[in-house]
């Protein structure tokens, strides 16, 4: 696989196209069902946003503080607790975590799922979904570089 890919990482081309294609998919799907109309009607969704103000402030805050404190349960050492050149490189790295991570919601939470809760319970929906999630998901565990992969000592597969 890395002879023809090279590295699989989380920096890779491949991984940001696998993290998006949900979303790629659902836009083709509703652009193909109902043009350019379904497809605003489906765009002004994203601009709901009826978030309390201390989610935001959790968000903000809560958030990398959760990783500073796994990070330190991990006994790793906190010498560079700040790693960011400046606020607005900190503001920038979560505009950009904002960006890539939530973009695949919009094929899973904005189209598979009110599909998938036309006919199923909410509860159930969202099983089945989650077990889809996670098989879409399973191959990320097994990128190289990645921190699930230097578990396994070498020599030990």
């Amino acid at each position: 696989m890395e002879a023809v890919f090279g590295q699989l990482t989380g920096n890779h081309p491949l991984f940001f196209l696998a993290t998006y294609a949900p979303a790629i998919a659902a836009l083709i799907l509703i652009g193909k069902a109902s043009g350019l109309a379904g497809l605003a009607r489906f765009s002004r969704r994203f601009l709901i946003w009826r978030c309390p103000g201390g989610w935001w402030l959790f968000m903000v805050n809560g958030l990398p503080a959760v990783f500073y404190l796994g990070f330190a349960f991990k006994g790793e050492s906190l010498s560079d607790p700040f790693p960011f050149a400046s606020v607005g490189a900190y503001l920038l790295a979560l505009l950009l975590m904002a960006i890539k991570g939530p973009v695949e919601e919009v094929g899973w939470r904005g189209l598979a799922l009110p599909i998938l809760q036309r006919r199923l319970t909410p509860f159930r929906a969202s099983l089945v979904l989650g077990g889809i999630w996670g098989a879409w998901h399973f191959p990320a565990f097994l990128l190289s570089g990645t921190a699930v992969t230097r578990v396994i000592p070498e020599g030990r597969n």
